[in-house]
């Protein structure tokens, strides 16, 4: 189902138009791309800050529309969304603070689980690999 986003939209910005997705169980696909910006600004009450970050970005079987995180502040930390979503569940043996090319996960199967958020967005929760994971040496 594709809608419109409502009028209060984070800072005013347009998102476009947007594809729902089932929030009731897995939806499978593939992680098409790991977009990375090495200088991504995040403005939090009125406080601006620069770090890494990535979005990945989804082709989710029977979807026509791509599907993707928000901006994720590139860490290994156990505790970052980056370790927590993607490093434990889809690297074979994943530790923080690894040295693993985040990249190496585009074109992996995977089957993401997915909420609806109070603006009517949707966030990826968890991402689990759809066969085996992938080993955590940069081959």
């Amino acid at each position: 189902m594709v809608i419109k986003p409502a009028d209060n939209t984070p800072n005013n910005k347009d998102f476009g138009d947007y594809e729902q997705v089932s929030t009731d169980d897995f939806v499978c696909g593939a992680i098409s791309e790991v977009e990375y910006n090495p200088a991504y600004e995040s403005t939090y009450k009125g406080v601006t800050k620069t770090y890494e970050a990535i979005k990945v970005k989804f082709d989710l079987d029977g979807c026509t529309m791509p599907h993707s995180t928000f901006w994720l502040k590139l860490s290994y930390f156990e505790k970052s969304k980056v370790y927590k979503l993607f490093l434990k569940n889809l690297v074979e043996n994943a530790e923080q603070f690894m040295d693993f090319d985040i990249s190496l996960l585009e074109g992996m199967r995977v089957k993401t689980m997915w909420e609806t958020n109070d603006k009517g967005y949707q966030n990826v929760v968890m991402v689990k690999p759809e066969g085996e994971k992938i080993s955590s040496w940069n081959e």
